[in-house]
């Protein structure tokens, strides 16, 4: 009986840290609607704020829909005061994306399992500020007009080639409405090995005990 018990507590302990949730807007964007400009000279950053769940807090990736840009910029993910960036909790290396046509793609990028705080608000971002050379280029970016996502909104931010002004400033396009036409991945954190370590110890305890029950009784 403890065999089977221990385990349905390890299959438990895998099937957790493998769940997922995926917050998108792409199954309410009709595939053409867009924001503009994106890019150098015009608006330097472009984002989505979102908000995590109970449990699956640790973000994977997010993805948003562009059309063709051939300029450089970097992706963020940022804590959410209500008004700007508090704080960058991660950065990318310098992007660049020329895929040679006119329509919308769906550009992803992936994070390190950015672990972030349980039902708090954040925004992802790409920003073009700090990189602008005289070479000049924007882009659109698909957008849901409605307000599809209850957690978040779109937000944008005029900050020119100043990357320090996304936490020092509050950013334009507040409760300008609508969301983003985006994806973001999040899982559950997965146990470090010290705590399946302790997790296996407690279980081979826990069969001493029940053997040594069963041969006093």
């Amino acid at each position: 009986m403890f065999k089977k018990i221990a385990l349905a507590a390890a299959l438990t302990v895998a099937f957790t840290a493998q769940a997922a949730t995926t917050i998108e807007t792409f199954s309410a964007w009709n595939g053409n609607n867009f924001v503009w400009e994106w890019g150098n000279p015009d608006t330097a950053t472009y984002g989505q704020t979102f908000t995590t769940g109970a449990t699956d807090t640790v973000l994977k990736s997010f993805t948003f829909a562009m059309t063709d840009l051939d300029q450089d910029f970097k992706a963020y993910v940022g804590a959410w005061d209500g008004s700007k960036a508090s704080s960058i909790l991660w950065t990318s290396p310098v992007l660049n994306f020329s895929y040679g046509y006119d329509g919308f793609e769906k550009i992803a990028v992936s994070t390190p399992s950015l672990q972030l705080s349980a039902n708090t608000q954040y925004v992802a971002f790409f920003s073009t500020s700090g990189l602008q050379t005289a070479s000049r280029g924007t882009n659109k970016w698909g957008l849901v007009n409605s307000n599809e996502y209850a957690g978040g909104e779109f937000v944008y931010f005029n900050n020119e080639n100043d990357p320090s002004k996304l936490t020092s400033a509050n950013w334009d396009g507040l409760n300008w409405g609508g969301d983003l036409a985006f994806r973001m991945e999040l899982t559950t954190p997965v146990p470090e090995p010290e705590t399946y370590a302790m997790l296996l110890a407690g279980l081979g305890l826990m069969g001493a005990v029940a053997r040594r029950r069963r041969k006093q009784a």
